[in-house]
């Protein structure tokens, strides 16, 4: 794994339904909320991590409804888009947010 993750802590991906038939192969982003271990909260309450800030509210279910209706592979980002956004090239200012919508994130502050 990466610096970012501790040993134990899970793949980055989750892959569902890898032998779909369907041509399509379907990506959900910002399906979780969890942190890597190492970044805590990163400054944040807990609440806020429940909130959009921290990923897209009920897509993971309607990525696997999806998946399942079309009998398409999947692909589940694991965690928050306040990690990494992937949707995001690595030199965006966005791709690790210091702000997200109204929210400061303590954590991604003055990072290098």
């Amino acid at each position: 794994m990466g610096a970012l993750l501790q040993e134990g802590e899970e793949s980055p991906f989750i892959a569902v339904n890898e032998e779909g038939r369907s041509p399509f192969v379907l990506i959900c982003e910002h399906a979780s909320r969890i942190l890597p271990k190492r970044l805590g909260t990163l400054g944040l309450a807990v609440a806020d991590l429940h909130r959009h800030i921290a990923w897209d509210i009920g897509a993971e279910k309607v990525a696997r409804l999806l998946s399942r209706l079309i009998d398409a592979p999947l692909l589940l980002q694991r965690y928050s888009r306040l990690a990494y956004d992937c949707n995001r090239p690595p030199e965006s200012p966005d791709a690790i947010p210091e702000l997200s919508e109204l929210t400061a994130i303590p954590g991604n502050r003055k990072l290098s």
